[in-house]
């Protein structure tokens, strides 16, 4: 490998990595784990945007597809609220009785 590829090598392991990583748990410390978790279905995503834009890379019609069903899931499951929640004092009661 030569300088350039140990550069993007190093990139990819510190923002594709090190640091979405040290974001993720630092929101999902903060806030609701099912929203969070569900931006995980975005990665293919950007992964696809970010490929056309940069290395002109052509998309297929399923690739678009593709997109769009993840892009509308992850739309559903943000703004969808939910008619039942579990408290946790309901659980452990419940979960006494086994």
């Amino acid at each position: 490998i030569d300088f350039w590829g140990w550069c993007a090598l190093l990139y990819s392991t510190v923002f594709g990595s090190a640091i979405a990583y040290g974001l993720f748990f630092y929101f999902a410390s903060r806030g609701n784990l099912v929203n969070l978790s569900s931006l995980t279905f975005m990665t293919p995503v950007f992964a696809l945007f970010f490929g056309n834009l940069f290395l002109s890379e052509v998309l297929t019609p399923l690739q678009w597809s593709g997109a769009a069903i993840a892009l509308v899931s992850v739309w559903t499951i943000e703004n969808s609220s939910s008619s039942e929640s579990i408290e946790i004092d309901d659980f452990d009661r419940n979960t006494a009785d086994i």
